[in-house]
């Protein structure tokens, strides 16, 4: 009993290091394109639904860990309302206090061209599939950009058309054969302050523009680096 479980184990053993040994892209050149739903964060607890598209290059410098330079096409934007009430006091020795009320909104909507480079940790699951982390910062440049009903922003509605932030995601690829791999994919975009309502004690705090990125891709080894 003891020499067939061992028996067993080994051909385990054998069959899944076949398997994660059978497409090894280390020192392959990929390019492929992306697209999906774009969850737009534009308040707490609503989300807008949009689309999204990009296109990227991937270098794999060893077994598990690549380089992407990636560019991607979004929609982006931040629909905020808060209404909040403070104390005003009329003084001492028989005045009186009242609350006064506080509005804070702001509607922004945008377009952007994000450009990112990214650092990707792959591991074997089953097969040919991989899962994967990833972590990267993107520059993004409004080629769109519309601010209204504004109200208590300490900026006035004026934010920088290009800014940078950090992305992070998940996915799972899936290898057809040694030229092409499909993959599926979460990528969270951290985005800017599109609105500063001060602290919260006597504001609204800051809000920010964020894109929450789910799609569907393929990608096609174009070279292999010997070394």
């Amino acid at each position: 009993m003891k020499k067939n479980l061992t028996t067993l184990l080994l051909a385990c053993q054998m069959l899944i290091f076949s398997q994660i040994e059978r497409y090894q892209p280390k020192n392959n050149l990929y390019f492929g394109v992306n697209f999906g739903l774009n969850l737009i964060d534009i308040h707490a607890d609503e989300s807008k639904k949009s689309i999204h598209a990009g296109a990227f290059a991937e270098y794999y410098f060893a077994k598990q860990w690549s380089l992407t330079g990636k560019i991607s096409y979004f929609e982006t934007g931040l629909d905020f309302y808060n209404q909040s009430y403070r104390l005003q006091s009329r003084g001492f020795g028989g005045g009186s206090s009242n609350f006064e009320t506080q509005i804070f909104s702001a509607d922004f909507s945008g377009h952007v061209l994000a450009t990112s480079l990214q650092i990707k940790w792959e591991f074997n699951l089953i097969k040919n599939f991989r899962g994967y982390l990833k972590t990267g910062y993107g520059y993004y440049i409004e080629t769109q950009s519309k601010y209204e009903n504004y109200i208590g922003d300490k900026n006035e509605g004026k934010y920088p058309s290009s800014y940078g932030g950090w992305i992070t995601g998940m996915g799972l690829t899936y290898f057809l054969n040694e030229k092409y791999a499909l993959f599926l994919e979460i990528e969270l975009h951290n985005g800017p302050v599109k609105f500063n309502g001060g602290n919260y004690v006597y504001g609204s705090g800051n809000q920010y523009a964020s894109n929450n990125l789910i799609g569907l891709g393929i990608k096609y080894k174009f070279k292999t680096y010997k070394k």
